[in-house]
């Protein structure tokens, strides 16, 4: 059965767009995103930041979220109002590169709302397999 694109109105998790992105090694995954992969932030690019383990990174938690989060509100989901604060919250931190010490746990809760809304637990389901 081949992959179908994004879906409209639906989130897909950070797996998936781990797979599913123009640089993926399988040719029907090769699924560009509603944003330019090379784009960067912190010198690393989007694509970069997505497929890093985070080992622990606080900052790395924080911005693979926030990235998987855009992708699914550019693709078509709904974006709650708690949502979009916690991701305009994580692009202050975010550009600060990296988050400060002090806002390391601040950085962790706002990942934990970008998660839950990736993941479908917050606002508009996930897109079912």
């Amino acid at each position: 059965m081949p992959v179908q694109a994004p879906q409209a109105g639906y989130v897909h998790s950070l797996g998936y767009w781990r797979t599913h992105n123009t640089y993926a090694d399988v040719p029907a995954l090769r699924e560009p995103w509603p944003i330019v992969e090379d784009s960067r932030m912190c010198d690393m690019t989007f694509f970069e930041i997505v497929t890093t383990p985070t080992e622990g990174c606080a900052w790395r938690i924080l911005a693979q979220q926030y990235i998987v989060a855009i992708l699914n509100a550019l693709n078509g989901a709904d974006v709650p109002p708690d949502v979009y604060q916690a991701m305009s919250d994580a692009q202050q931190l975010l550009w600060s590169c990296p988050v400060p010490v002090e806002d390391r746990e601040y950085a962790i809760s706002i990942a934990e709302i970008l998660t839950a809304y990736n993941e479908g637990l917050l606002g508009p389901p996930p897109y079912p397999d």
